[in-house]
């Protein structure tokens, strides 16, 4: 994609400065795309779908919402809405996928990369790839 947005096959070969160009667009492709798949697609699928927010899980279960239509409790939307219980529940349930997902990547990428950059490891994986 970068290479497409800068119409370049190999910025290394068209210089320094097209290569830095290059390379930040592809940070910055990776780092918004991680957070949207990993934050902000899971809350926004949490918060249209779910019962304690706006509750649009009834449209796909026809059954499930003539029942509930028949007991006076089918609203959908602005009206499902219930401001306390949203936010506690999305809170529930993601405040441990945030945190297990900064510690593995605070905690756990480092020593992968100290481990890969050791001596005895490099030999490892040297021998596995002759094999391989």
């Amino acid at each position: 994609l970068s290479r497409l947005k800068h119409a370049t096959r190999d910025p290394l070969a068209a210089g320094p400065g097209l290569a830095v160009r290059v390379h930040k667009t592809q940070v910055t492709s990776s780092i918004l795309f991680e957070l949207l798949v990993v934050v902000i697609a899971p809350v926004v699928f949490v918060l249209v779908l779910d019962e304690s927010c706006l509750r649009y899980y009834l449209d796909f279960a026809p059954d499930l919402a003539s029942l509930m239509e028949a007991w006076r409790i089918n609203q959908r939307g602005r009206e499902a809405y219930r401001p306390g219980f949203c936010s506690r529940r999305l809170l529930s349930q993601f405040s441990y996928v945030w945190l297990i997902y900064a510690l593995m990547r605070g905690l756990f990428s480092p020593s992968k990369t100290l481990i890969q950059a050791h001596p005895k490891a490099q030999r490892l994986m040297t021998w596995f790839r002759s094999i391989c």
